[in-house]
């Protein structure tokens, strides 16, 4: 698609990428056993890798980064921005 409009292609990988996307729900895991604290659960600030939300909502942070930036989401494939 991009050579076909004659489009620059740019790509990137972001560390850590579900640590930056914000949680919009209260979220608890379990203590790791072997841990110091006390308490049975620990509430998330962040998302973690391995939990079924992760991919999903980092998806929708960077649509919506990618859309304030000024892209836009192909028709056929959302997950293309040109």
């Amino acid at each position: 698609m991009a050579v076909e409009k004659h489009l620059p292609l740019r790509q990137f990988d972001v560390k850590a990428a579900f640590l930056y996307a914000p949680l919009k729900e209260t979220l608890f895991i379990k203590t790791p056993e072997g841990s110091t604290r006390k308490a049975p659960y620990l509430r998330l600030k962040k998302f973690l890798y391995g939990l079924k939300q992760s991919p999903a909502n980092w998806f929708e942070t960077l649509t919506v980064w990618n859309y304030s930036e000024g892209s836009r989401a192909w028709r056929g494939n959302r997950q293309l921005h040109y």
